[in-house]
């Protein structure tokens, strides 16, 4: 880690970030040699690998601890529900120990036990994590439009106490496959020669490769993200509506009834509707404008022609008065 380019710049007094990373770790563990804070439950181990990610990350990645519950495997539930019938009487996420966090999505899952744990109990926890991350790659897929290419995989922690293992999870086809990404363990130091080892061994390196793996899949979801934000906004139709069919071939507008009460008012509201709409140049007399004003008139009452008792009655009123001195004029 340390080499004499990194020294080099270290003495020329210039900042180098990954060597900061280094003090930072080395500093925090060997704190705790010092005050022998190295606890053996589970809350314990997960706090302090969480710490040691957090340095290295340097706030980049966020990671979430507190026996959160995955809303990846609920869906996953849900959906194993709808095909396969209800199991149980409710549906909810498996828990997880220490979960990288990305706009609201998991990107992967490390699981965690105290130390001492038996193997068979490591086993299956193994096992846990393993369908976890699993249904973590679904979710991302469904919701975040994000798949892993054939070459690429994800990668989570599996670890027993301060010694843990990167484990891989590819999808081959329509199957998934998963092994250790590395024999070599990786340790945290708990007493002096174990941060001696730490720092000439592999740990560390392998450490850092698994947080740039982390960040580079963080990259490609956030890629993924905005690119299926504009294909959305690109399939939008943005076309005409299609025009509704018809029975008739346009819009047709009919004259508003008059107020008025009694008969004759609302006739003589007839009659000057009809009577507007005549041509202005056409050569009117008082023959036509009667003719023209009796057709307007109901049937019922005017089937006789203009001997009918209501035509005499409104020829003689002084609305049809009002309707020739306004057409005369």
């Amino acid at each position: 880690i340390l080499d004499a380019e990194r020294v080099g710049k270290m003495r020329r007094g210039e900042v180098d970030p990954l060597l900061k990373v280094v003090l930072d770790v080395v500093r925090f563990l060997a704190d705790k040699i010092i005050a022998k804070t190295f606890g053996e439950s589970e809350h314990a181990v997960v706090s302090t690998w969480k710490d040691v990610l957090d340095f290295i990350s340097e706030g980049l990645l966020i990671f979430k601890t507190g026996e959160l519950t995955s809303d990846a495997t609920k869906e996953i539930r849900t959906l194993q529900e709808q095909e396969f019938s209800r199991t149980s009487k409710s549906v909810c996420g498996r828990k997880m120990d220490l979960h990288l966090h990305f706009n609201d999505l998991e990107l992967n899952n490390s699981e965690f036990k105290a130390v001492g744990v038996d193997i068979e109990e490591n086993k299956m926890q193994s096992r846990k994590n393993i369908r976890i991350n699993k249904a973590i790659m679904i979710y991302l897929q469904r919701h975040a439009k994000f798949d892993l290419q054939n070459d690429d995989y994800m990668i989570f922690l599996d670890v027993s106490g301060y010694t843990g293992a990167i484990v891989y999870l590819q999808r081959y086809k329509d199957i998934h496959v998963s092994d250790l990404l590395s024999q070599v363990a990786i340790k945290l130091p708990i007493d002096e020669k174990g941060l001696k080892a730490f720092l000439t061994g592999q740990s560390f390196g392998w450490l850092l490769t698994y947080m740039q793996h982390l960040r580079n899949i963080q990259q490609e979801v956030e890629d993924a993200q905005i690119q299926a934000m504009d294909n959305r906004f690109l399939d939008q139709e943005r076309t005409t509506p299609p025009t509704s069919p018809r029975d008739i071939d346009a819009i047709v507008m009919n004259t508003p009834k008059k107020k008025g009460n009694g008969m004759h008012q609302a006739q003589a509201g007839r009659a000057a509707s009809r009577v507007s709409i005549v041509s202005a140049g056409e050569v009117m007399n008082e023959q036509n404008i009667a003719l023209d004003l009796e057709s307007v008139l109901p049937v019922a009452d005017c089937t006789t022609g203009t001997s009918s008792k209501h035509w005499v009655e409104f020829r003689g009123s002084w609305y049809y008065q009002r309707i020739l001195k306004a057409v005369r004029s």
